[in-house]
Formats: structure tokens, sequence, C-alpha cells
């Protein structure tokens, strides 16, 4: 579940730069999180506050280093030559079926 749809009256109160900026690990960090909140919440974003601090509470992060994985080589790794030629594959893929479909006369 998104946090726009779990707490959306808290995160209206947390300010942008700090929404783009921080990461989960720096935000669960010392309950950084809730410092980032400014001004009051009123009822539902109090509700809202005590169901995100019970779900964060529980939370366990992982503490391995992330890695991307390019899923279009057996290798993993990006290259801009393996994205394009991924990212046109499909058109390729039209052509052919043009070409039948005009065999076909359809």
């Amino acid at each position: 579940m998104k946090l726009e749809d779990l707490a959306p009256n808290v995160l209206s109160r947390v300010p942008s730069k700090i929404r783009r900026t921080r990461t989960v690990f720096e935000a669960i960090q010392d309950h950084t999180w809730v410092r980032d909140i400014r001004n009051a919440l009123g009822w539902h974003g109090l509700l809202e506050y005590l169901k995100l601090w019970d779900i964060i509470a529980a939370l366990e992060l992982n503490t391995t280093a992330d890695f991307h994985q390019w899923k279009f080589e057996a290798s993993g790794i990006y290259s801009t030559r393996s994205a394009y030629r991924n990212f046109f594959c499909w058109f390729h893929h039209l052509r052919t079926l043009e070409a039948a479909l005009e065999i076909l006369g359809t």
C-alpha cells in the first residue's frame, strides 16, 4: 500500500522537498519521520499517524546493499545498446505482424 493512500493527511503535512529526498532508512532512523511533520494533523491525521506508527514500528529493514539488475541481459548489466534493442523490439514484431496480415489479405 502506498503512503499516499495510507496516510494522506500526515503526508500533506510533510514538506515536498523532504518527501522527495528522504529515504525510508533515513525516515525510520531515530523516528526522523515524526520530526518531518509540520503543523497540526487534526483528528483524521492523528488516527493516520497512530496507524502509521504501528506499521513503521513493525518494519524490519534489510541491511544488505541494494543492487539493480537489468532483466533484458543475462549478465544483468544495463547498456544503452540493450535498452535500444529491447525498446525497439516491439517495432520489429509489429512490422512482421503487418506483413503477415497483408499476405493473408486482412
